[in-house]
């Protein structure tokens, strides 16, 4: 995944371990002119999938074990303005495919396809709060166990899902509880 940051940087995201010839696991910054920067989010991942900016905070998800030297659980989130690792650390129990927010919500989509099994009942799409990283109230529809959800992304304040069969469901965020099919 690739992110636009501040001053014509770029934030990189991917299965990588050295750019331009230095070390950098899965997360770096390069600036305008393509230089890798200073910065070092000191992680440790398999692979980082998905980036996403929620207020000044840049948040990295995928298979994450350590960021900023401190163990994480498949996302981390750094201050956009001085790249410390925050403190926020919510529990993701499975890798992280997609990130997307909206206001107060942050919307995740878990791994849910081999070698990856969620266990029953465990939704393949979660919320949490963007300040605490709480976990929030929003749930997806219940599917059938072996057609779990896809997030696909956010626009105009729609959550996009899609199951393994191409169906596709919108869920209003302003309204609770309203599915438009």
């Amino acid at each position: 995944d690739i992110l636009p940051a501040a001053g014509g940087a770029t934030y990189l995201a991917g299965a990588f371990r050295r750019v331009n010839g230095q070390a950098r696991d899965a997360l770096a910054r390069v600036d305008a002119a393509g230089a890798l920067t200073v910065w070092s989010a000191d992680a440790y991942s398999t692979e980082l999938l998905t980036l996403s900016v929620a207020g000044d905070t840049l948040l990295a998800a995928g298979s994450v074990a350590v960021a900023g030297g401190v163990a994480r659980e498949n996302l981390a989130a750094f201050a956009l303005d001085t790249d410390a690792l925050r403190p926020w650390a919510p529990t993701m129990p499975h890798v992280v495919t997609d990130l997307a927010n909206h206001g107060p919500l942050i919307f995740a989509g878990l791994a849910h396809r081999s070698p990856v099994a969620l266990p029953a009942g465990q939704p393949s799409v979660v919320a949490f709060e963007a300040l605490s990283g709480q976990p929030s109230t929003w749930a997806p529809p219940t599917t059938d166990p072996w057609d779990p959800w896809d997030l696909v992304g956010l626009v105009d304040g729609h959550v996009y899902l899609s199951s393994g069969f191409g169906r596709r469901f919108v869920r209003d965020i302003t309204s609770p509880l309203t599915w438009l099919v």
